[in-house]
């Protein structure tokens, strides 16, 4: 199965989370959905969770904008996936 569509899935709904407007989103609610997120992705197994932050990190590698490289890059580690990305 080609995964990336689907990781670039979450990332886009992560993206939406964190930078919604509290006018747009209700921070609460924001956070209540990004933990949602986190808490079922910690249920894939480790292997899954391997090719998760390599899929994560080839978007990363591809995107152009350099504030979305940064936050994807982040994602593994604000999951509780991986490393801060500096440690790597």
């Amino acid at each position: 199965m080609n995964t990336e569509p689907l990781v670039r899935s979450i990332l886009a709904a992560l993206l939406l989370l964190e930078n919604s407007d509290d006018s747009e989103v209700d921070p609460d609610v924001a956070v209540a959905g990004m933990e949602a997120i986190a808490h079922e992705l910690q249920q894939l197994t480790p292997a899954e969770i391997e090719e998760f932050i390599t899929v994560v990190g080839h978007i990363a590698d591809t995107e152009e904008d350099p504030a979305r490289r940064e936050f994807y890059r982040s994602v593994p580690f604000a999951l509780g996936m991986s490393v801060p990305p500096s440690d790597r």
